[in-house]
């Protein structure tokens, strides 16, 4: 039996070993570290790509998440050029992207750490091997539910400002934003920006009446005698003003120093009209209450997905949990919680059945990956998957060598990969993002068949094969399966809500993009 003192032993023994070797190899090692920088400019030269338009997104939390990335790796990013025009437009079409001064870098290859840019935000599809020892997708950008564009050498000349920092963006913001006036009705919270639910969770712990509008709508603000018409999106966030007057001035506060801290843009209000679209009184503003929520632990579930659940949540959105071993939730009051989550997993000692009352009463049931594996055969909670042969060609019998059968079946593995999906953004599931497409990173073979009502679909897979793979490998039998294939499926069970996610949108905890999707099913059901 391996102790968990020899495990400790053995790691400080090869931590020793390798420390000698480094200094017996210490001309080698430093030779080679000198020439691998002196060859950069010669690497940035192999490729017709010179650099990277990143961001394009009007989420400063997000995007500064990733540049201190890339600044503690003393990659250098740059300004858009203001002598140019300071906008850039990929894909003219509805979901076409902006890049602007105020929300993008330029990132060359030509610098020190150029094979470090090349790694994180290139996009391969095609590999000499289809086993991976891990995942066979990295790229940053869309992990962190950003946009790039690749850039040659005439746009670096002419896209590329002066140098920055990291904070560049949210020292811009509080430079530029006004300062937030007292409202006797209340205020608006940008919920596009990847901080917003930390704010909101926060005022309904202090029990203030917060809303979340269902509908687009208009407001018109007095600027100087002038009528200065905004646009709100689904998803953006009403908090009424208290009465008491203390409770005014505390959430005020509260306000200003949330907005300066995470950049977030909160509008004050001056009447409680809007000029286009819902007014504030409307039903299709929905009060909020305060999550409540359980992450399912304990032997039979994925310890990884339970933990990256617990960091986003608690250290992230400062949000009060429980997580509680899986044969003990039939022992307590459920009542007493509006969400429950399944990470990926097969539970042991639980029965899922004992869910159905809760849900049908007002509950939030989340499953991720796997757990909706274990589900099957519930009545409430069964969902449709597409079936799987290891055979290249499911139509078609055939003989496969023996020899073959390891690296068959390897090759069919997803390790983890890249796609695009396409979102419903009148679903509460989507509520702040800010187009249609998004990608995913996938790491399972769960595939869901399209739901029998056609609204329960928030998120399907993209149904171009051409684009649906956005960077990884997949093989052919699996890209078969990605066709008419659902990734989020949300649907109403007497008073409550079930909501499945065939894909991690928490990965690793490095996966932002996708995180807001977990955090609405949490919020807005």
């Amino acid at each position: 039996m391996i102790t968990f003192e020899f495990a400790i032993r053995n790691q400080l023994t090869t931590s020793l070993s390798t420390l000698e070797a480094a200094v017996n190899l210490r001309k080698e090692l430093l030779d080679y570290q000198q020439n691998f920088y002196k060859t950069t400019a010669d690497f940035a030269k192999n490729f017709t790509e010179k650099g990277y338009l990143i961001g394009g997104k009007n989420d400063i939390p997000r995007f500064e998440a990733l540049l201190k990335i890339l600044e503690i790796h003393q990659i250098d990013f740059y300004l858009l050029n203001k002598d140019e025009k300071n906008e850039v437009k990929e894909n003219q079409n509805k979901n076409a992207v902006t890049f602007s001064d105020k929300n993008s870098v330029v990132v060359p290859i030509n610098q020190t750490q150029g094979r470090l840019v090349k790694a994180l935000f290139d996009t391969p599809k095609t590999f000499k091997d289809s086993i991976f020892y891990d995942v066979s997708a990295w790229t940053f950008t869309y992990s962190f539910g950003l946009e790039q564009k690749i850039l040659s050498t005439s746009d670096i000349s002419s896209l590329k400002g002066e140098k920055i920092n990291a904070t560049y963006f949210s020292e811009l913001f509080a430079k530029e934003k006004q300062k937030l006036q007292k409202s006797e009705i209340g205020y608006l919270i940008d919920w596009k920006n990847y901080c917003a639910p930390k704010l909101v969770n926060q005022l309904l712990e202090n029990n203030l009446n917060v809303k979340v509008s269902e509908e687009v709508f208009s407001y018109i603000f007095k600027d100087n005698g002038n009528d200065n018409k905004t646009d709100f999106d689904r998803g953006t966030i009403f908090v009424k003003t208290p009465e008491n007057e203390k409770e005014a001035n505390y959430l005020l506060e509260m306000l200003k120093e949330a907005s300066q801290e995470n950049s977030i843009k909160i509008t004050s209000l001056q009447t409680g009209l809007t000029d286009e679209g819902i007014d504030l009184g409307s039903p299709s503003f929905q009060t909020l209450k305060l999550p409540k929520v359980v992450v399912v632990v304990g032997e039979g579930v994925d310890s990884y997905e339970a933990g990256e659940m617990w960091h986003l949540l608690d250290a992230r959105y400062g949000m009060k949990i429980s997580l509680i071993e899986a044969s003990e939730l039939s022992k307590i009051d459920l009542h007493d919680y509006t969400t429950i989550i399944l990470p990926s997993g097969y539970p042991q000692n639980f029965n899922p059945n004992t869910l159905s009352s809760w849900t049908e009463n007002g509950g939030t049931l989340i499953v991720i990956g796997s757990s909706i594996n274990f589900l099957r055969g519930s009545s409430y909670f069964n969902l449709n998957q597409k079936s799987f042969s290891n055979q290249t060609n499911s139509d078609t019998k055939q003989r496969l060598m023996y020899s073959t059968r390891d690296n068959d079946r390897g090759s069919n593995y997803i390790g983890g990969f890249i796609l695009e999906g396409q979102l419903d953004l009148s679903n509460p599931i989507a509520f702040g993002y800010e187009s249609e497409t998004i990608r995913i990173f996938k790491d399972n073979r769960i595939f869901l068949e399209y739901s029998d009502n056609p609204y329960d679909m928030p998120l399907i897979y993209t149904q171009n094969p051409s684009s649906n793979i956005v960077s990884g490998y997949l093989s052919t039998s699996n890209k078969e399966k990605l066709q008419n294939s659902v990734s989020i499926i949300s649907k109403t069970i007497g008073k409550g809500k079930f909501v499945a996610f065939a894909d991690n949108p928490n990965f690793r905890a490095f996966w932002y993009g996708t995180n807001r999707l977990f955090i609405n099913a949490i919020f807005f059901n």
